[in-house]
């Protein structure tokens, strides 16, 4: 009674605790059907014949058991799994064995192909990812000694594991007979994938995979097939036998000229390193003659492709130039050296004049790229920001997405491209395609504005902390000269008293005053630094206000440009909805609402670089300012040591020239009184008059010094107070800017 079959109210199936799920294909001998475990929440994929063993020939009942047996045996990740066909449902048995599978949930490959914003191929990381997969299977396979014979899009599934898309290989054991019948019965879905071989009924190896895997591969990477994709058998079949080594791709020209390339078309998704990598491994792949298809230089087409995706590569988006750059490295090379060269010759920008950071604004170097690239390459991410900081650094320029912006609406608009339905319905698909990767380069606006505001906020808690040091060096400095401007003035009223008790030599005294009124020039120098650091404290402020403006931007939050998006998503409903149009109105109707949305997108990315370049040029501005005012402090901190210096040097001179005129007194004789005839001789000299005159300067002298240290006092008092004010106006805009 468990397994009693009962039908559901609309038709599906349960037999004891399996309930009949949709059907996930349907093909001529065959279906593949979803069964659901009520009680254990399992899912599997029953696949089934639908011919009775009288309809089919031998050679297809022995195939098809084939399949059955090999696809148990086998057992890889990126190979469908077989598994028992439970017990209860046996009863749906017939004559022929069932196929029970694991289920992948993700439908197949040739859905996700037909997706719009997929028109011109998958993103790399897709790519990457489909690639490793379906390489990884089909080498499995291979040395089990299955050759699948069938590899396309729609024998590729997807299932969901631990969050990551996984590929899988599914309808193993399939072939057919090629014959010149079953060519033409067969070209549905499967002639456009068949190696050269198969065409002229030769022996064939493991090698027809292989050329099956390029289609494919091409496929994934473009979003079409390589040779003539909407030409007829009897077009593009001599078309693939005439190519040359090397080509891997080919069309007819409206003269009916065949034409071959060796490169990919520009419009795909990968970047420029792996781009050219792949078009080398597509030319092996791509060889008509099957012996050249499987290895080149000593390795086998498997390792060529482990380690081309193994190679490490980095992602720049130049702000300037509106484009991602990319770059390969190994670890013996000086990488840095390299991506600098590099970024000269994509951007034509110095290396002097090159700031390249990451997402959190750190100064990229090579331990932080080593330690990081996988995840940005795996993810297809932008992993650094080039901001250009010349003198004429954030130009407005042209970007290559505007060009071709403009170049899809002048082929929309001209009449001539609604003649043939193919033709417009590719150039829908390279419009569609250029206006995502044209928004997904622009998103990396506000990510490059957020990296650079978040680079300048590093260096200003290191600037705040050389100005208060020099803060507390100018007061130390201050101080100092205060002592010795004391002392100063203290010497200047004992050289007054010694002078009127001794008598000493004016000229003497004259030098000494000269010497010693340096420490007049020094004070004024103190007020003069004093004076510096409180304006550095101004415009550090100055610099504070502007950031904290730029971070109250959407740019500044790193605020996703939703609107560039939302025009993303009209873009590929048209594109969509397009493929299903045929009559000429409709066509015309669709190429003028893709020609709006370009405009409309045009005037949006026009519109948001006019905003946040006023604010590029600013955050540059106070870039250079910070460099300036770093160099300034560090000026200011020598200068004021050298000051220093020089006020011990002039107190030590001003001490000892004191204690050589008290060692000189000491070790002086008594004068000899003249005699009579002596004194007649000598000249009258008015020393009162002398003497009283030098001291009257001195006097006057030592008034000016104590003036000009009572202002100084004041004045110190409050740049002191300015200064005090400064720094807590600068701790607040820190603090206020970290908060942001």
């Amino acid at each position: 009674m468990e397994n009693m079959v009962k039908p559901t109210e609309d038709d599906r199936l349960i037999i004891g605790c399996w309930t009949e799920g949709k059907v996930l294909d349907r093909g001529t001998f065959g279906s593949i059907t979803l069964w659901h475990n009520t009680k254990t929440q399992e899912t599997i994929a029953l696949k089934k014949c639908l011919r009775g063993v009288a309809e089919m020939t031998d050679k297809l009942q022995e195939r098809w058991v084939q399949e059955v047996e090999i696809l148990k045996k086998l057992d890889h990740p990126n190979v469908v799994k077989g598994l028992p066909v439970p017990e209860p449902l046996l009863v749906l048995a017939s004559s022929l064995p069932f196929l029970a599978m694991e289920y992948c949930s993700g439908g197949n490959l040739r859905k996700v192909l037909q997706r719009p914003e997929n028109s011109c191929g998958l993103h790399e990381r897709d790519v990457r990812c489909v690639l490793s997969d379906v390489t990884a299977g089909l080498q499995y396979l291979h040395s089990n000694h299955i050759i699948h014979r069938d590899l396309k899009p729609e024998n590729i599934v997807i299932k969901e594991v631990d969050g990551k898309a996984v590929y899988k290989i599914i309808d193993l054991g399939y072939a057919k007979e090629f014959d010149q019948s079953s060519l033409c019965n067969s070209f549905v879905g499967t002639l456009q994938y068949l190696a050269p071989e198969l065409f002229e009924k030769k022996p064939y190896t493991r090698a027809v995979d292989l050329w099956s895997l390029g289609i494919l591969a091409y496929e994934v990477i473009t979003g079409q097939r390589p040779f003539s994709p909407t030409a007829s058998p009897a077009q593009w079949i001599p078309l693939v036998h005439n190519k040359k080594s090397g080509d891997i791709r080919g069309d007819i020209a409206p003269n009916g000229e065949r034409c071959y390339w060796k490169t990919l078309p520009s419009e795909t998704c990968l970047t420029s390193v792996f781009k050219k990598d792949i078009e080398k491994w597509l030319q092996i792949l791509l060889e008509t003659q099957p012996e050249q298809r499987s290895r080149h230089c000593g390795l086998t087409v498997f390792e060529i492709l482990e380690k081309l995706l193994a190679q490490p590569t980095v992602h720049v988006f130049c702000i300037g130039t509106m484009s991602v750059v990319s770059v390969a490295f190994n670890s013996e090379d000086p990488f840095m050296d390299s991506l600098s060269l590099a970024l000269k010759n994509a951007t034509d920008l110095a290396p002097a004049d090159q700031l390249l950071l990451t997402e959190s604004g750190r100064v990229a170097d090579v331990k932080y790229i080593k330690d990081h690239y996988k995840r940005f390459q795996e993810a297809g991410e932008v992993m650094l920001y080039l901001i250009d900081t010349s003198d004429d650094g954030h130009k407005e320029e042209e970007s290559l997405w505007l060009q071709q912006l403009h170049y899809c609406t002048t082929r929309l608009s001209d009449n001539r491209t609604y003649l043939k339905s193919i033709e417009i319905r590719r150039e829908w698909a390279v419009a569609a395609y250029t206006v995502r990767q044209s928004v997904h380069t622009f998103q990396n606006v506000p990510r490059a504005f957020r990296s650079f505001q978040a680079h300048l906020s590093s260096e200003f808690p290191a600037l705040q902390k050389a100005l208060s040091s020099i803060h507390v060096d100018v007061n130390k400095l201050t101080a100092m000269m205060k002592v010795v401007h004391e002392s100063y003035t203290t010497d200047v009223e004992f050289l007054q008293d010694w002078k009127r008790s001794k008598g000493a030599s004016s000229a003497d005294t004259a030098s000494l005053l000269k010497q010693w009124c340096v420490c007049d020039d020094l004070l004024s120098d103190v007020y003069n630094q004093r004076k510096k650091v409180e304006y550095y404290f101004n415009k550090f402020n100055k610099l504070c206000t502007i950031l904290e403006e730029s971070q109250r931007t959407p740019y500044g939050q790193c605020t996703p440009l939703e609107i560039l998006d939302d025009i993303m998503a009209r873009m590929l409903q048209l594109y969509e909805k397009g493929k299903q149009k045929r009559d000429y109105a409709s066509v015309s109707s669709t190429c003028m609402d893709m020609c709006g949305t370009i405009r409309e997108l045009d005037q949006e990315q026009e519109r948001v670089m006019k905003h946040v370049s006023p604010y590029m040029r600013s955050m540059l501005g106070v870039y250079h300012e910070l460099g300036n005012l770093h160099h300034s402090i560090k000026k200011l901190s020598n200068r004021i040591v050298s000051i220093s210096q020089d006020l011990s040097t002039k107190q030590r001179q001003r001490q000892q020239s004191i204690w050589n005129l008290l060692r000189s007194e000491s070790t002086c004789v008594q004068p000899v009184v003249p005699s009579p005839r002596d004194q007649t001789l000598l000249p009258a000299m008015d020393c009162s008059t002398s003497w009283s005159s030098l001291c009257q300067q001195m006097d006057e002298q030592l008034k000016e010094s104590r003036a000009q240290c009572d202002e100084a006092d004041t004045v110190f008092e409050l740049v002191d107070a300015n200064i005090a004010k400064l720094e807590k106006e600068c701790s607040e805009l820190l603090k206020s800017m970290t908060t942001k």
